[in-house]
């Protein structure tokens, strides 16, 4: 029997420095349906990476990480690169929220791995249509 997916059962990893940028990820992931208790922020790599080992140890995992590139600690690019090489993680879907706009930064984002990519300042729109994309491609792989 095939199991049916809902917004219910998907659960998203939140990282950003700063708490106005966590506080807006939850309103607008709230707004998109997704519960707030399946919404795990972190405040920076370091912290995510604490956050992953304790779900992993539970054997839980995330079906969207959305994380900022420019925090102290462990920059974003430097933790998707860490989460791409791990074979249990390789799966989950990565994206990158950032101010950094130049080509040569989305190129290095996409060979590291990421599944997609939003500059701030962004429309909540396009923010949505993003994070509806990346989860309808979790829906398609579980």
């Amino acid at each position: 029997m095939t199991k049916i997916f809902t917004m219910d059962d998907l659960t998203i990893l939140v990282i950003d420095d700063t708490s106005m940028m966590r506080a807006m990820h939850l309103k607008h992931l709230k707004s998109l349906g997704i519960d707030e208790q399946k919404i795990i922020v972190a405040e920076d790599g370091e912290h995510a990476i604490r956050v992953i080992a304790k779900h992993l140890a539970a054997k839980k995992t995330f079906d969207l990480i959305v994380c900022d590139w420019d925090m102290p600690k462990i920059t974003g690019i430097d933790f998707l690169n860490k989460i791409k090489a791990i074979s249990s993680l390789r799966d989950i879907k990565f994206l990158m929220v950032t101010a950094r706009g130049e080509k040569k930064d989305l190129l290095r984002a996409i060979q590291s791995g990421v599944d997609g990519y939003i500059i701030k300042p962004f429309k909540i729109e396009a923010y949505a249509e993003r994070i509806m994309s990346l989860l309808a491609k979790t829906f398609v792989n579980q």
